[in-house]
């Protein structure tokens, strides 16, 4: 498993390594839409084994 963040490149730069696991994006839903439809835009998919998490990190309690 691998976590990462805001327009985080891990699944496009390494296709090979990153098909052998399960990818988590976590990020606000606003900027994770974008990426997803830049992704399409500029012809990379959208894999399988890439999974986009939208969080409001300002929700919740403090």
């Amino acid at each position: 498993m691998i976590l990462g963040a805001g327009l985080d490149s891990f699944a496009q730069r390494r296709p090979e390594l990153a098909s052998r696991l399960t990818a988590f994006e976590v990020y606000p839903p606003g900027p994770q839409e974008w990426k997803r439809k830049r992704l399409v835009e500029t012809s990379f998919s959208v894999p399988d084994w890439l999974r986009f998490v939208p969080v409001d990190f300002e929700a919740g309690e403090t």
